[in-house]
């Protein structure tokens, strides 16, 4: 459903429900993997697995400083960045809702969108 708001108000709702999500969902996990299990781990549509994944890992603190600090092994990437900046509405927008307690409670207050590969 497209609701009639500002692109950047609809950016901060969706960031604060997602960010919601993503705490159910490690709640959910933790659960799962303190030892659910039969029952717990079946709805009666989806079963819940808990398996184990092997995949290398650098280890960077093994390398020799000579390469770690070299700059031939490096290079620099520019990365766009949207940040949230909180506002005071506009003088036109005085009869529009701000947005509640709830989704301010749950964003920092620049709200980033930049997932560090590290």
């Amino acid at each position: 459903m497209i609701r009639n708001i500002h692109p950047a108000e609809e950016l901060f709702e969706l960031r604060a429900e997602i960010r919601a999500l993503k705490a159910r969902e490690a709640e959910l996990r933790a659960y799962f993997l303190s030892g659910a299990r039969g029952p717990d781990r079946r709805g009666p549509f989806h079963e819940v697995a808990v398996t184990r994944q092997r995949h290398r890992v650098l280890a960077r603190d093994r390398l020799p400083a000579a390469i770690l600090h070299s700059p031939r092994y490096w290079r620099e990437e520019i990365t766009p960045v949207v940040t949230l900046l909180r506002r005071e509405p506009l003088p036109q927008c005085h009869g529009l809702a701000a947005p509640d307690a709830a989704f301010l409670s749950v964003m920092a207050p620049d709200d980033t969108l930049f997932e560090p590969f590290d």
